[in-house]
């Protein structure tokens, strides 16, 4: 819990920023990246740069993580569609184009369609699961009356 001081100070800091990178920062502005840096490291990624991977990685990797937290609700499953998406990044990014849209658009749809893979997955296994125990649990039941009877 944040002391009084604290607050105050929080709140000086951020009537003193001027950009909401400021405020999220700490005042250490990130230097924007051009699109066609994105492509670059796309392209050398379809290549086989594992450099390149890391630098797409560093570069996007939070937003991915955010959207997937957000449409899964799990750190865990969060943390697993982030790793895939990457994944695919690397087997598929000679399928990227430029003309498509930008490259931090094309790695959040690859993040939006495996967290909504994961999300059904995750439904479609606690829809089966209690059914395959309850059918177990009736199933035990009745050898246990056959049992009984014999």
């Amino acid at each position: 819990m944040a002391t009084c001081n604290e607050q105050q100070q929080l709140l000086r800091h951020i009537a003193a920023s001027s950009t909401l990178g400021d405020v999220l920062y700490g005042g250490h502005t990130m230097r924007l990246v051009s699109e066609a840096e994105w492509a670059g490291l796309v392209h050398a990624v379809a290549e086989g740069s594992q450099a390149a991977l890391h630098a797409l990685y560093d570069r996007a990797h939070r937003p991915v993580f955010a959207l997937a937290l957000r449409i899964t609700g799990s750190r865990a499953s969060a943390e697993e569609v982030t790793l895939d998406v990457f994944s695919d990044v690397w087997r598929r990014a000679y399928d990227y184009h430029p003309s498509s849209g930008t490259v931090l658009g094309w790695i959040m749809n690859q993040a939006r369609s495996r967290s909504l893979d994961s999300v059904r997955f995750d439904r479609r296994q606690q829809r089966f699961t209690p059914a395959r125990s309850a059918g177990a649990s009736v199933q035990a039941a009745r050898w246990a009356m056959e049992e009984k009877k014999s």
